[in-house]
């Protein structure tokens, strides 16, 4: 099956990418790895883990956790963007 195709229809048909995570999320409290993350990193406004997330890896010594990295508008360098 392509999953790409597929998920490009149902985002079409309204699908978001919060409902993935939902869907693949998991609770970040619950998690030693997101709780740890959360606690290492985690900065109001700045750098935010969502009570709901994702891991990603193997597992074996680690795993990324999604993250939310806030940018201002008057940091952009308006000549690249």
């Amino acid at each position: 099956m392509d999953y790409q195709r597929a998920l490009k229809r149902l985002q079409a048909k309204g699908l978001t990418f919060a409902d993935c995570v939902r869907a693949y999320g998991i609770e970040r409290d619950s998690d030693p790895l997101c709780k740890a993350a959360h606690a290492m990193y985690g900065e109001e406004g700045k750098i935010e883990i969502d009570s709901t997330t994702v891991r990603s890896g193997s597992g074996d010594d680690g795993d990324y956790v999604m993250a939310w990295v806030w940018v201002d508008n008057c940091d952009i360098d308006r000549s690249e963007a």
